[in-house]
């Protein structure tokens, strides 16, 4: 997974992701295909795939 600018970027192939707030409110959910980039508010979110959990800040 990668930061940019606004949104998270997820590249995988056909690899099942889940966006949640700190507070564990899913935000955004679906299956990556190559690069996929998700737009959300400034703020910080976990970001989990199957066989990844990862902290991201947007900014």
């Amino acid at each position: 997974m990668l930061r940019a600018t606004g949104a998270v970027v997820i590249e995988a192939d056909g690899t099942r992701y889940a966006i949640y707030t700190t507070d564990g409110r899913e935000v955004a959910a679906g299956t990556a295909t190559g690069r996929t980039e998700v737009t959300l508010p400034r703020g910080i979110y976990v970001a989990r795939t199957a066989t990844a959990t990862h902290r991201i800040a947007v900014r």
